[in-house]
């Protein structure tokens, strides 16, 4: 049993929300839109990309609930989601409120997640098995990673 439980991820995740929002509102709003060199999202289209994580993931969470073997999920192809969604034609106050809240609501669907299926197995795409745990740990991870990218100089 891993010595971190669903409860406590949900808290890390609930931590990096109130942290990096009140960042995130600090920004103005176009350079959320401005380039951040060629071939990289704009802060804005990184904000959009974490809003499809939280939905691709959101579903991954709820089924794991479902079923106690392991489970098989597609993977998604990033930038598609990212261009088909049009992210920087957005406001950037849509966009923000928009990640804040849905990762509020995972909070709570972590939350309530069984402990007993923490080594749930996971199959996304192409990617190696990982447990339910592992997954909802580096959801965090992915987070907080781009969090960077968005709120930093570049």
């Amino acid at each position: 049993m891993n010595k971190k439980s669903f409860t406590q991820l949900a808290i890390n995740l609930k931590t990096c929300i109130d942290k990096a929002s009140p960042q995130l509102r600090s920004l103005p709003p176009e350079m959320a839109k401005t380039s951040r060199g060629k071939g990289k999202w704009t802060r804005i289209e990184i904000l959009g990309h974490l809003i499809d994580s939280a939905a691709n993931n959101h579903h991954r969470f709820v089924r794991a609930q479902e079923k106690s073997e392991e489970l098989i999920f597609p993977g998604y192809d990033q930038n598609l989601w990212v261009r088909s969604q049009a992210y920087s034609e957005s406001s950037w106050e849509g966009i923000m409120t928009l990640w804040e809240s849905y990762n509020h609501h995972l909070v709570k669907v972590i939350e309530g997640i069984s402990e007993n299926l923490q080594r749930l197995q996971c199959k996304i795409g192409d990617d190696p098995r990982t447990s339910l745990y592992e997954l909802i740990d580096d959801y965090i991870a992915h987070i907080e990673h781009h969090l960077k990218q968005v709120l930093g100089s570049n």
